[in-house]
């Protein structure tokens, strides 16, 4: 038999449907069929902010090269946290990674959009450069065009969500640990015949430059719902319990 302890040593596996289907939790499983997780390479190369200032730099030259009036660019990673549990016992333990660039360029005042994995500057380049290709088409479908308006610099500015405890520091045995805890408390409530809770939490990190002024910023941002488990037959985003 699998213990708890070699369970989450050795990851989680997609989980059935069927618990949760007709609950909020129903689109997770979509969720966590992600693209597969960035290397080391990736990664290094996101958390390097000199790389990340060049890469964003060579979007922008791009961007401008092929006509944008403006462009800003995005180099992002978001980490995903799934914790499930069903009773005594943990169901699923996922964690998703992507890491990217995203651009916008505004072209006659009409948007174009791009984004892409490749953090090189050739890739960057490449993604800057399809951004303003779809601001070029998508002018035939623009009914105004868009008036941008200037605003204040904000230099190497830091921005950081107001979370106290980062989730991605919290060890998966501590976030089941509570969750069975709670699923023991709420059977202990009359006619409950079963509860499923569960934990998501998402962290965003993004880099920022800002060329119509001298901007630049990093971005730190976590979220996740608390999980409660009410003595009642009640649906909520992160706990499911069954009473008669």
């Amino acid at each position: 038999m699998t213990s708890r302890r070699d369970f989450l040593k050795q990851g989680g596996t997609a989980f059935g449907g069927a618990l949760l289907a007709g609950s909020a939790l129903a689109g997770i499983p979509r969720l966590l069929n992600a693209s597969p997780a960035p290397d080391w390479r990736t990664i290094e190369a996101f958390t390097d902010i000199a790389n990340v200032r060049a890469l964003m730099d060579a979007a922008l030259n791009a961007a401008k090269m092929a006509g944008a009036s403006y462009a800003d660019v995005r180099c992002s990673r978001q980490r995903q946290n799934f914790v499930f549990t069903r009773e005594q016992q943990i169901q699923n333990v996922t964690d998703t990674d992507t890491v990217g660039i995203g651009v916008r360029a505004l072209v006659d005042g009409t948007w174009g959009f791009a984004a892409t994995r490749i953090l090189t500057t050739d890739g960057a380049a490449a993604a800057a450069r399809e951004a303003v290709a779809i601001a070029k088409a998508s002018k035939v479908a623009r009914a105004n065009p868009v008036e941008w308006l200037p605003a204040p610099a904000v230099k190497d500015g830091v921005w950081k969500s107001a979370f106290t405890q980062d989730p991605f520091d919290v060890p998966i045995e501590q976030k089941a640990d509570l969750l069975i805890t709670a699923n023991a408390n709420a059977m202990k409530a009359k006619n409950v015949k079963y509860v499923f809770s569960g934990f998501f939490f998402v962290k965003d990190e993004r880099n920022s430059p800002i060329p119509t002024a001298p901007s630049r910023s990093r971005m730190w941002c976590a979220r996740g719902p608390p999980c409660r488990s009410p003595p009642s037959a009640a649906t909520s985003p992160t706990s499911r319990i069954a009473a008669t």
